[in-house]
């Protein structure tokens, strides 16, 4: 009697994986696939003074009625950039940023999220995560940012050998 309940129980689970494993196979064969936000690279590397551009890709349908763009540098928090297309927000909300870190909408809207990070300094170095949510979906990644300090022979016209 137990091993049959056991035999069961063990069946029950398999057909519940089962099923949960159709239903996405189903909908992967809709065309529904799950929403998700890649990152282009997991590091970037880049010197100080210098610029570089962190790049994230979305997938975007035609029918989209609302996106949400969330980026932030995580530790200490803070919010770099942010666009609401219900509110309206102030883009740049961090001093540090403001200036120095450009995104461009149209491309985000588009599915292509590209912020262009300027005058890079020595404390813009750690972890950023992006949070994108459009209409009912939504995903988040990381990415880390190494800048390290500018090698000045590197730019010096008369590099001695």
């Amino acid at each position: 009697m137990f091993l049959a309940s056991r035999f069961r129980s063990a069946w029950w689970r398999m057909s519940v994986w089962a099923a949960g494993l159709s239903l996405f196979t189903l909908c992967l064969s809709l065309g529904e696939t799950p929403f998700t936000l890649n990152v282009t690279q997991d590091v970037y590397q880049a010197e100080e003074h210098g610029n570089t551009t962190l790049t994230w890709l979305f997938p975007v349908k035609p029918d989209t009625h609302s996106l949400y763009i969330d980026i932030m540098y995580v530790r200490p928090e803070r919010r770099i950039y942010l666009y609401d297309s219900e509110h309206e927000l102030e883009l740049y909300p961090h001093e540090l940023y403001r200036g120095r870190v450009w995104c461009d909408l149209e491309l985000a809207k588009k599915g292509r999220i590209e912020c262009l990070f300027t005058d890079l300094k020595l404390n813009d170095t750690g972890t950023y995560q992006v949070l994108v949510i459009i209409d009912e979906y939504h995903d988040y990644k990381t990415c880390d940012l190494n800048v390290t300090v500018e090698d000045p022979a590197a730019r010096s016209p008369n590099k001695s050998v």
